[in-house]
């Protein structure tokens, strides 16, 4: 994969914005950080979840859960399954066509005017998600939802998280820093029990505390409506913006905020943290990225301007420099 790095600290004074970018294979991994008896003031790793911290993306997973939680005979579950599947062709045509039309000569507005009308697209379709039940008897309770995962080879493989992950998100808090969870996705339960169970389990010595310290995400209830209080790219903007307003408030005006994500639905959030880091190959990022003057940079570029503001490197067994935490 990919991983990129906006500090946005080093930003040049025209509008492009520098994002860093080196070839790295695993998550996070090895990170040489010394154990803190408690979080930093000001010092906060915010995460996305699907596609950043998973392998995959575990949106198509919540109706076959939602099938199994309820009970359905195989009729009732060619019923779901099919009407999910015609709704994610629906968001998949629709999504086409407003991208394409971002990507026309007509168009003149702005980087965050274009993700928001793909914003737009998917709150339409999620509006639809809701008025079809397809996700209705999803689980309320992590526990529930890890031991669904703990039984089902399906669930268990779509839910990996990648190489390193969840390690390194102990050792980052160990280190010091809060880690949150900032996503689109619909289901709190999954979220925990799929990341925030596994860094429980890497937490040395802090078996009984978890440490995600909040997860802001949409939700669903036992009817399958969603709640949308994250729908996309602005929601994330505005999150990470109050995250870095209230860290440098309390840290005394000295904070970090880094924000790791993996799409489009991340740029915005990227940009608003003091350090972005995009994790993966995401074409449609590097088209936006190109369309609206995010220009791409090598992470080896930073070490040789002598950047880092006084965040320590980390680096894995396998490549040169992979992140900093």
């Amino acid at each position: 994969s990919i991983l990129h790095m906006l500090d946005r600290h080093r930003r040049p004074s025209s509008a492009a914005t520098v994002v860093l970018r080196l070839l790295v294979s695993p998550f996070l991994m090895s990170i040489p950080c010394q154990p803190l008896a408690s979080t930093s003031p000001g010092r906060h790793l915010v995460l996305d979840f699907d596609g950043t911290c998973t392998i995959k993306d575990t949106t198509p997973l919540l109706p076959r859960i939602a099938a199994i939680c309820a009970g359905d005979d195989a009729k009732a579950r060619r019923t779901r399954l099919g009407s999910w599947q015609k709704l994610e062709e629906e968001y998949l045509r629709a999504y086409s066509e407003a991208k394409d039309a971002l990507f026309s000569s007509d168009y003149d507005g702005d980087l965050h005017s274009a993700l928001d009308a793909l914003d737009t697209v998917s709150t339409t379709v999620t509006e639809q998600v809701s008025a079809s039940g397809c996700l209705a008897g999803l689980p309320s309770l992590p526990e529930e939802m890890a031991d669904l995962i703990a039984r089902h080879d399906e669930l268990r493989d779509a839910t990996r998280l990648r190489p390193g992950c969840a390690a390194a998100v102990a050792r980052a808090h160990a280190a010091g820093w809060e880690p949150a969870v900032v996503s689109i996705n619909w289901c709190p339960p999954l979220i925990e029990a799929a990341l925030a169970v596994p860094v429980r389990r890497h937490a040395q010595g802090e078996e009984e505390i978890l440490p995600m310290s909040r997860i802001w995400s949409n939700a669903v209830d036992e009817r399958g409506v969603v709640r949308l209080s994250i729908p996309g790219a602005s929601a994330k903007r505005s999150r990470i913006a109050q995250i870095v307003r209230e860290s440098r408030a309390s840290a005394g005006g000295s904070s970090t905020v880094i924000y790791l994500g993996d799409s489009s639905t991340d740029l915005s959030a990227m940009l608003e943290a003091d350090i972005g880091i995009l994790i993966g190959r995401s074409g449609t990022v590097q088209s936006f990225s190109k369309r609206w003057g995010v220009r791409l940079a090598g992470l080896g570029e930073r070490r040789r301007e002598g950047g880092g503001g006084g965040i320590p490197w980390v680096h894995d067994r396998d490549h040169d420099t992979v992140w900093i935490a």
